[in-house]
């Protein structure tokens, strides 16, 4: 049975009927192709049949005409779709059971995904529970970004200070102490789901805006999210004010002062020999990794800023590669060079009571770690990083803003 559009002419019926007359024996299994149909009626006036058959229907008394759920009929309006049906291994279901079917998979699917986040991110009073350097550490982390938020994509791809091994304990730390949710994976069921959520053929009809436009749900994927903070009345939209403020009063113990003056060092440290690797690289100088270059590199991270080093850095490798070249060293010698004469120069201008007073900017390209960023934001007034600080500069002007205990001011202030 074949139901024509309200419009149609007597010719376009015979041009419909010919679109579905069938020849088993032809490849395509119809008498006439498309073209043909065109071809033959259009002369006469006849509408395109891929214009008529949009509103066409065909409806054969056969179980794949029928829904399977609700028993209405199903036909189809192409050639396409009947074959799907024919071949189809599983049952017809019609739109509105198919819809009432996405709607029912989708609620579900809000309701397994709804339990599992209350789950995982259960909030949390977890701020008291945080050393200095831990909250330090948490405002880096989370400084502009909401609860629940992902901060990165596995414990591995989160830098904080950019030395390895303190960003793994401080991030080993924030989870066992529930401040952060490390998501390692995902069940299957909570998998299944969040894919319903976001993938547009899932969403039922009656959920699409008006405009178009789907419902939006923040996907859930592997990862380190922020824990929503329980602070006793309902949980907040930001948590970076809350942790500046409670990082305002946290009162400094001797212990963490020698924390946060390891990690600084390291960070100057760290900077220094990428200084370093920099001109290596530039001027094509042979540095290897020594006892000697570790020893002096340490030293002067303490007591110079290193814009001051970097031109110290620049003007010895330059002095390096001439001697080099006038001594014709082995590679095993030569790649001890830089580290003997920038020992030998610093010896000297500190026996001769003498200034690193010229200075080099540090290449734009050279990465500033968050905690730095972070740490000269709220604790230094006059410096976004620490290029033109030494080790002790960066320390001393902390301890002059920073609350303390009355153990670390008697350790650190005795003598006065």
């Amino acid at each position: 049975m074949i139901c024509y559009p309200v419009d149609v002419k007597e010719i376009e019926v015979s041009a419909i009927n010919d679109y579905w007359e069938m020849a088993p024996e032809k490849k395509t299994g119809y008498f006439y192709t498309v073209e043909e149909v065109n071809k033959k009626y259009q002369p006469m006036g006849a509408r395109s049949i891929s214009f008529l058959i949009k509103n066409t229907f065909l409806f054969v008394h056969n179980r794949f005409f029928f829904c399977e759920v609700c028993g209405c009929k199903s036909p189809v309006n192409n050639r396409m779709q009947l074959k799907g049906r024919i071949l189809s291994v599983e049952g017809v279901i019609c739109d509105d059971c198919r819809n009432r079917r996405l709607i029912e998979e989708f609620e579900a699917s809000k309701k397994i995904l709804a339990d599992y986040k209350s789950s995982v991110f259960e909030a949390r009073h977890y701020l008291d529970d945080l050393g200095f350097i831990e909250t330090l550490a948490f405002l880096t982390i989370s400084y502009g970004k909401k609860e629940c938020e992902i901060v990165a994509n596995s414990v591995d791809d989160l830098e904080i200070t950019g030395l390895a091994g303190v960003d793994q304990d401080i991030l080993m730390s924030l989870i066992k102490k529930k401040a952060l949710v490390n998501i390692s994976e995902v069940s299957e069921d909570v998998r299944k789901a969040d894919h319903i959520l976001h993938n547009q053929d899932f969403f039922p009809k009656s959920l699409n805006s008006r405009s178009g436009v789907m419902p939006r749900y923040n996907t859930l994927r592997p990862g380190v999210y922020l824990r929503p903070m329980n602070l006793g009345g309902g949980q907040v939209e930001s948590i970076g004010s809350v942790v500046e403020r409670k990082l305002k009063s946290i009162e400094v113990s001797s212990k963490e002062v020698m924390v946060v003056h390891d990690v600084i060092k390291g960070i100057q440290v760290d900077k220094l020999y990428r200084l370093i690797a920099y001109l290596a690289k530039d001027l094509r100088l042979p540095v290897r990794q020594s006892k000697v270059l570790a020893t002096i590199v340490e030293h002067v991270a303490t007591k110079y800023p290193p814009v001051n080093l970097f031109y110290t850095f620049r003007y010895i490798a330059n002095g390096a590669i001439v001697e080099i070249h006038k001594g014709n060293y082995v590679p095993y010698i030569a790649d001890k060079i830089f580290a003997k004469k920038l020992s030998s120069y610093i010896a000297f201008v500190e026996e001769k009571n003498l200034i690193l007073d010229k200075a080099l900017s540090i290449p734009i390209q050279f990465h500033i770690s968050p905690f730095e960023n972070v740490f000269s934001g709220f604790y230094l007034m006059h410096h976004l990083n620490w290029n033109k600080l030494s080790v002790s500069d960066v320390l001393a002007q902390w301890l002059d803003v920073v609350p303390l205990s009355e153990d670390a001011q008697r350790e650190l202030f005795h003598d006065e």
